[in-house]
């Protein structure tokens, strides 16, 4: 029994002949969920056979729900506390090592030292609900963006030069979306260096230009009934563009057009935020499942469960091969990281 017997919700059991309803309803759930739990299994047992991830990649996880954020070894799948939020979101890792999250709750970005306090970069000024979906740029420059009528900030797309907490933040782009949900930078390709910025409502792709200020539609994954709503997005070193959903991952090369459904989220999967490490793989949080996936590159990707994580929301990757030190800072991040919170 499967879904194109029964659909996704049992439906259709009755015309099994002689069968119960209620029960054949028990049964088909049962089942579905054995399936489930067969195939992240398998998927266990395959991520002990895979390539790993680079020895110094590493990942922080927020849960929203818990008011948490872990670090996550994507070498080992170790997990470990980092630190306690409100309610943190989306996250980003600058090339210096510095890790910004998103607090709805605080309705402001926080930068967080290695020991886990932080530093308010971007704050609200009292306003009901504050900047999302951070990203930076190689240069350390950190991007974000707002809601309609929901932030003391105009609607749209903004940049913080060197994520410096003393320097207001500079608008990029005018209104693009009834729910702007993240921004990623383009890390290769033709349009390198701009920023791309999720509709999640219209299940659109904006391309921002933060040098000439201007802004076109570059994915249109409305068009496809399988992606419901867009959550997370990033690129590969061509600039490929990858884009997460409840319902998997998709690819669209560096213009726009579509290429294929790089994953399917499995039984009882829900798909969310996203981010690329060093090789061009992709991890995206599972927030069905408790579940870090990992995606590998190249022709016939395989998801591999990387760590069980407690509800898992926003993820951010350190990159190994994105790393620079600035002049006087030495490795890791910079001094004034290390500030606690006002």
């Amino acid at each position: 029994m499967d879904d194109r017997v029964c659909g996704g919700d049992g439906a259709g059991v009755t015309a099994m002949s002689g069968a119960d309803p209620a029960r054949a309803a028990r049964r088909f759930r049962t089942a579905r969920l054995l399936g489930a739990t067969r195939a992240t299994l398998a998927g266990w047992a395959l991520l002990a056979a895979a390539s790993p991830a680079p020895a110094a990649d590493s990942a922080y996880v927020s849960s929203a729900e818990l008011g948490t954020i872990v670090k996550v070894d994507l070498a080992t799948g170790r997990v470990t506390p980092f630190a306690e939020a409100g309610r943190p979101e989306g996250g980003a890792c600058s090339p210096s090592g510095v890790v910004v999250f998103a607090d709805a709750y605080a309705e402001r970005l926080f930068r967080y030292a290695p020991d886990g306090l932080p530093t308010e970069v971007v704050p609200t000024f009292g306003a009901s609900v504050g900047p999302e979906g951070p990203s930076f740029d190689r240069a350390g420059n950190l991007y974000f963006v707002t809601h309609p009528q929901r932030s003391w900030l105009p609607d749209g797309a903004f940049r913080v030069p060197g994520a410096d907490p003393a320097r207001p933040p500079e608008q990029i782009a005018g209104h693009f979306s009834a729910w702007a949900e993240g921004t990623s930078v383009v890390r290769g390709g033709p349009h390198a260096g701009e920023v791309l910025l999720i509709g999640a409502i219209e299940s659109k792709v904006w391309l921002a230009d933060p040098v000439h200020r201007t802004l076109r539609l570059l994915v249109d994954a409305s068009a496809f009934p399988a992606i419901a709503g867009l959550y997370g997005v990033a690129t590969s070193r061509t600039g490929d563009v990858y884009v997460s959903s409840t319902t998997g991952v998709y690819r669209f090369d560096p213009e726009g057009g579509f290429v294929g459904v790089v994953a399917e989220a499995p039984a009882g999967s829900s798909f969310g935020f996203m981010d690329v490490g060093t090789r061009d793989e992709l991890y995206v949080v599972d927030t069905g499942a408790g579940i870090l996936w990992r995606i590998d590159p190249g022709p016939g990707r395989v998801l591999f469960p990387v760590a069980a994580v407690k509800a898992p929301l926003g993820v951010a990757v350190c990159r190994e091969g994105d790393r620079v030190t600035r002049p006087g800072t030495g490795p890791g991040p910079v001094a004034a990281d290390g500030a606690r919170a006002r």
